[in-house]
């Protein structure tokens, strides 16, 4: 796979990864809505059978209904916000207390509204001028690690860098490690295979090849006598 296939694969593959981003946040966006309109339906529900049935038979919404809706899913939607500025990367665990169980189930619609934006973190933002680099770093990926501290050597302009690593991690192309005490870059263990596959031989190349080949066999007519 030359320079330029490498481009054109690297180009498709965050094509694709930009879309399920944008599925996924459609999809938090519908079920998000569908469920606030169910809470919001059931407890318009419970409340007029407890008005029905506490004024006998005359069931009139409560004037700060929806008042009291709005503020409890304001409050519940900071809490979640919250949380997830504390817990940016909260793991699961098996034993979580009662507490945090409650919390889950009521956290539930609120941290399901803020996928909606969250979802974009991992929003490839690489320009069309910055993927040559992009696949070059690539390139030399599918070869070898790549150690961190020798980028801003092949990639001087820090923005641009910047954006092209944080393109390729959260696209699931590459990550960083550990070997020994030095920071690498690495190809993800998610990456396609068209990613790890070696780049093969130019024309050129083999042409050469080819020529060295033909020089090194004994003479056709010799073979003859």
């Amino acid at each position: 796979m030359t320079s330029s296939a490498t481009i054109t694969a690297l180009r498709a593959h965050l094509r694709e990864h930009r879309l399920n981003v944008l599925t996924a946040s459609a999809m938090a966006l519908i079920f998000s809505a569908i469920g606030w309109g169910v809470l919001y339906g059931g407890l318009y529900w419970v409340t007029m059978f407890l008005q029905t049935t506490l004024h006998g038979g005359e069931a009139v919404l409560p004037e700060a209904f929806h008042k009291v809706f709005g503020g409890c899913a304001f409050a519940l939607m900071l809490i979640a916000m919250l949380d997830a500025y504390i817990n940016p990367h909260e793991r699961q665990v098996d034993d979580l207390p009662t507490i945090e169980h409650i919390g889950d189930i009521l956290l539930f619609l609120p941290r399901l509204t803020l996928a909606v934006v969250q979802n974009f973190k991992v929003w490839p933002r690489i320009s069309s001028a910055q993927m040559p680099i992009a696949a070059q770093l690539m390139d030399r990926l599918r070869m070898k690690n790549v150690p961190l501290h020798t980028l801003p050597l092949d990639i001087p302009d820090k923005r641009t860098r910047t954006r092209v690593l944080v393109a390729l991690h959260v696209s699931n192309l590459a990550e960083v490690r550990t070997e020994g005490e030095t920071l690498v870059l690495h190809l993800h263990a998610l990456a396609p295979d068209i990613f790890r596959a070696p780049l093969p031989r130019t024309t050129t190349e083999q042409t050469k090849i080819k020529r060295a080949d033909a020089s090194e066999l004994p003479d056709a007519g010799r073979l003859l006598e």
